[in-house]
């Protein structure tokens, strides 16, 4: 695990695969993530990160089908 004070979390890296996979313990009770295991106590998702060659690209057409960022 590595620790990341200016989030507040320590973090933990697994290769699942072709994928990451990051696990995030809060080490502040006013971190984001204290802040969503708040919200939902049984944890859960926080979200999901894709790498694709253009992003600018992708991001007009999520724009142009009336998605935001």
């Amino acid at each position: 695990p590595t620790r990341r004070s200016s989030d507040l979390v320590r973090a933990a890296f697994f290769g699942v695969g072709e994928s990451n996979l990051e696990l995030l313990f809060p080490t502040a009770a006013d971190s984001p993530i204290a802040n969503f295991l708040q919200k939902n106590p049984r944890g859960g998702l926080h979200h999901i990160c894709i790498e694709v060659e253009n992003i600018d690209a992708h991001l007009e057409k999520l724009k142009a089908q009336g998605r935001s960022e």
